[in-house]
């Protein structure tokens, strides 16, 4: 068991930062939180039956601040002023609630133009 457990921890040491990205988003398809990678933790297993999840902007690029608003408000369905005013609160939730596949809508979409998005399940 050893030696698979080190023969996987090499290879994920020599994925690019798309293939860790696409890992998360495989990982969070079984319930496991996509954090593990991005900070080290523990995998923590989503045991609610309802699947939801949390989509979180933790941080935008300073120079791609009007990009970021005007995908908020694309995203979100919202009036310029409220996207600008979520934008500026960040961190802060762009949607609670939703489905997988929302959430990693929302996650590719901001974080290809640099944006970090966290995604929790709910529970």
């Amino acid at each position: 068991m050893k030696t698979n457990i080190a023969n996987l921890a090499k290879e994920l040491a020599r994925l690019t930062e798309a293939e860790i990205n696409e890992l998360g988003a495989e990982l969070m398809k079984h319930n496991v939180s996509a954090t593990i990678y991005r900070f080290g933790g523990t995998p923590t297993l989503n045991i609610r039956a309802g699947n939801e999840f949390n989509v979180k902007l933790v941080d935008a690029p300073r120079n791609s601040l009007l990009r970021v608003v005007k995908l908020t408000k694309e995203m979100l369905n919202l009036g310029l002023k409220d996207a600008k005013t979520i934008v500026d609160s960040r961190p802060v939730y762009l949607k609670e609630f939703c489905t997988w596949e929302e959430a990693e809508r929302l996650l590719f979409a901001f974080e290809e133009i640099g944006c970090e998005i966290e995604i929790t399940p709910v529970g």
